[in-house]
């Protein structure tokens, strides 16, 4: 976990990571859009 969403994207670019960064929420949500077929 990063403080901010500017520090972990700041840390995401310089690992030259692919993708954004996520809050909680935001996570839980696209997760459960993921699975919803299954579950």
């Amino acid at each position: 976990m990063f403080a901010s969403r500017e520090l972990a994207q700041q840390w995401a670019d310089q690992q030259s990571l692919p993708g954004r960064v996520l809050d909680l929420d935001e996570a839980s949500d696209l997760a459960t859009e993921a699975w919803s077929d299954v579950v």
